[in-house]
């Protein structure tokens, strides 16, 4: 208990950073770098609060979704041994396979009749009409892969979820899982391909990477600082860490608030850190660097698109460490 609270300093200071770090980000951080000190947390304190809080919370979703994806691969064990559980979730992949197929023909129809009506020849018409036709018929094939036999449809689909995988869809009831083809089992397109068939396990690994690795995205944001303010000699490296500590901070808390919401309201709160995040890096360089006002719009859309890019590289080579274990 002394080690936590040395670490969150529950002497009010946490409170009185706190809203500056929301709504007044460019004066906390001027205070910062003026050596203001003696109200608020140190920087860096703050952001290690806020990246063990974004990994408890993240820790927390982890559990919750592993407990989810042990209960549906124990519950499709238990129904594959249970005749009327296989036809009733066979009854229900009929069902939704008959509002797929309703729901994308009438799409492909509306396509079709919005091309062929912009096609200016015999020839593009021609063309326009071949193409559908695939269309549709792959369509029509993936409805018939469940029509045909909706009992061996639910046995194949238990089976998969049963071992931890998931049909992505219906055209691949009719053969077998790519984890259970041994060609080219060991090649990355085919650990990819089988992932992608276990996305509750790997979202699983990923979540578990992806937290770990997340507080590389600090020296990423300093440097990122340190560039777009070469130019400007009185601020030194450390200077450029103390902000990006306040942002990385306001990023942490953010989410790791959004990733507690329930699932129905986290779409909405990522939607609003889409507008908030942005203007708090705004306010930030307002603030901290003295910034006029389209000089640090261009440095927030620059530093925005930075961190965007680095981001989704920590996610693309996290989903490839993640396969690696497929």
């Amino acid at each position: 208990m002394i080690s936590i609270e040395s670490l969150f300093h529950l002497d009010g200071r946490l409170w009185r950073t706190l809203p500056p770090l929301f709504f007044r980000p460019g004066t906390l951080a001027k205070d910062y770098m003026s050596g203001k000190l003696a109200r608020h947390v140190p920087p860096f304190r703050t952001f290690l609060v806020a990246l063990l809080l974004f990994i408890f919370v993240s820790e927390g979703l982890t559990h919750h979704l592993a407990k989810e994806f042990e209960h549906k691969t124990e519950e499709a064990a238990h129904a594959l041994h249970d005749p009327a559980a296989v036809k009733a979730h066979g009854d229900e992949l009929l069902k939704s396979a008959q509002a797929d197929y309703a729901k994308e023909t009438a799409a492909l129809q509306k396509e079709h009749a919005e091309d062929l009506k912009d096609a200016a020849s015999s020839e593009e018409k021609a063309l326009v009409e071949a193409s559908y036709a695939k269309a549709f018929a792959a369509e029509k094939a993936e409805y018939d892969a469940v029509a045909a036999d909706p009992i061996a449809a639910a046995t194949h689909d238990l089976e998969l979820t049963s071992k931890g995988m998931a049909v992505l869809d219906y055209e691949e009831v009719s053969v077998r899982a790519f984890a259970h083809d041994e060609k080219g089992a060991g090649s990355l397109k085919a650990k990819i391909n089988k992932a992608l068939k276990n996305p509750e396990a790997l979202m699983l690994t990923m979540f578990g990477w992806g937290h770990r690795l997340a507080v590389l995205l600090l020296p990423l944001m300093t440097l990122a600082l340190g560039l777009l303010y070469v130019y400007r000699k009185r601020f030194y490296l450390f200077d450029h860490f103390l902000v990006a500590c306040n942002l990385m901070s306001f990023i942490f808390l953010t989410n790791a608030l959004v990733l507690a919401l329930p699932d129905n309201l986290k779409i909405w709160g990522f939607r609003l850190l889409m507008v908030w995040t942005p203007v708090n890096i705004f306010m930030t360089l307002r603030g901290a660097y003295g910034s006029g006002i389209l000089g640090a719009l261009i440095k927030t859309l620059l530093l925005w698109l930075t961190t965007t890019i680095s981001f989704a590289l920590l996610v693309v080579g996290i989903f490839l460490v993640s396969v690696n274990g497929f």
